[in-house]
């Protein structure tokens, strides 16, 4: 069993809007949503993100 942040990771139920298609209001929300999320410590570091990626992807990643 894994037992890092990484392991909570999903995808939202609802895809992320088409940014090139918002209006200057839509597109203001939504950066206010992600400064919501930060606030309130919904965020994972990108460190951590990255160092999981590497682990679950290594053998594709050695290819190149």
């Amino acid at each position: 069993m894994k037992n890092d942040a990484t392991q909570n990771m999903k995808l939202p139920a609802v895809p992320a809007p088409d940014m090139s298609k918002l209006t200057r209001k839509q597109l203001k929300a939504e950066i206010e949503k992600g400064f919501a999320d930060a606030a309130a410590g919904r965020v994972i570091p990108a460190v951590e993100v990255f160092a999981h990626l590497r682990k679950e992807h290594q053998s594709s990643i050695s290819q190149f």
